[in-house]
């Protein structure tokens, strides 16, 4: 799971200088995994769309995008992206809890067609209003998930057998 935020930048009009707002940027340890959002958003640069050549078969579609727009749509919104692997080679539908700073819930239901191109893993961006602080595939544990240890995020540290025997001793 990856957290991210357009960069907001201002332009000082007194000096025409470009100056980027001071953010969390993400510090994941370098390996590009993270194991909570505590070190805040990746920020992001969204440029202009350039025609290369006059030739280029994409002009029609990049001439009609609207750079402002998108950056208008963007600004102040949180963006995740989530890596789902199907590892039993079962396609199904993907229910997915979102916890919100706020203390409220919003679930959502990817069809089972999310796998039509590539049913091994698939990457899948949302974007989010509020900032996210827990995230659950399969919350009612409705589908057919063997373990569902690895369907929280941040990952919560699980109890091991030692841990549990000690419990039930006391």
């Amino acid at each position: 799971m990856k957290w991210y935020r357009v960069k907001s930048t201002q332009q000082n009009p007194e000096n025409k200088n470009i100056t980027a707002k001071q953010g969390d940027l993400w510090k994941g340890g370098g390996n590009g995994k993270t194991t909570d959002f505590s070190n805040g958003p990746q920020e992001f640069t969204v440029t202009n769309t350039v025609i290369s050549s006059p030739n280029d078969r994409n002009a029609e579609f990049r001439n009609s995008v609207d750079d402002a727009a998108v950056r208008a749509k963007l600004e102040g919104k949180n963006i995740y992206e989530v890596s789902l692997v199907n590892k039993g080679g079962l396609v199904s539908p993907v229910v997915i809890e979102w916890t919100y700073k706020d203390g409220s819930k919003e679930i959502e239901t990817l069809p089972a067609e999310i796998w039509r191109t590539n049913e091994v893993e698939v990457k899948k961006v949302f974007l989010k209003d509020k900032e996210v602080v827990n995230v659950v595939i399969d919350p009612k544990l409705e589908t057919a998930d063997v373990n569902v240890s690895n369907n929280v995020f941040p990952k919560k540290p699980s109890a091991n057998k030692f841990d549990e025997m000690k419990k039930s001793n006391n």
